[in-house]
């Protein structure tokens, strides 16, 4: 068995990025807590993984497991959206990727409060803004107003 060693820099840990909205709370899961909203968070996000074909369910999976990556959701009674986030190291600065989303349907997603937690996570961790990767349709769902965070847009 292999071991997956994490390389991704220690991120600042902080109650100060759960988002509550009435009964709906946006928050990032830590490792010690992905264990119980697997089950629900992966079928969510097995479209964006088969779609990108680049990482299977475990790899994603291990990777938050070790904090290469970090998982995010909506959480009412239940998971109704999960996003996967990573930090991209590059020459010059240090981004935040948006790498995996998916809801569930016919839940109301706040993701205006999404990306304003994970806005705050990555000014917090001293990134230069954020990329987002992902199909064209979901660039709707991306804020409008990006002047005083770069945002960066990758289409598959």
């Amino acid at each position: 068995m292999v071991r997956q060693e994490s390389l991704a820099p220690r991120y600042q840990e902080s109650q100060e990025f759960v988002t509550h909205n009435m009964e709906k709370i946006i928050t990032m899961v830590y490792p010690t807590n992905i264990e119980n909203v697997w089950k629900q968070s992966l079928p969510l996000l097995i479209p964006a993984i088969n779609l990108h074909n680049t990482h299977s369910a475990e790899d994603v999976y291990k990777a938050c497991m070790c904090g290469n990556a970090q998982l995010w959701i909506q959480w009412t009674d239940k998971v109704e959206a999960a996003v996967i986030t990573e930090f991209v190291s590059y020459p010059k600065s240090l981004w935040f990727r948006l790498w995996l989303a998916g809801a569930l349907k016919g839940s109301e997603i706040l993701w205006d409060k999404f990306w304003e937690t994970l806005s705050e996570f990555a000014k917090k961790n001293n990134c230069k803004g954020i990329e987002d990767c992902g199909r064209e349709g979901w660039i709707h769902y991306a804020p409008k107003n990006t002047k005083t965070f770069s945002m960066r847009r990758v289409v598959i």
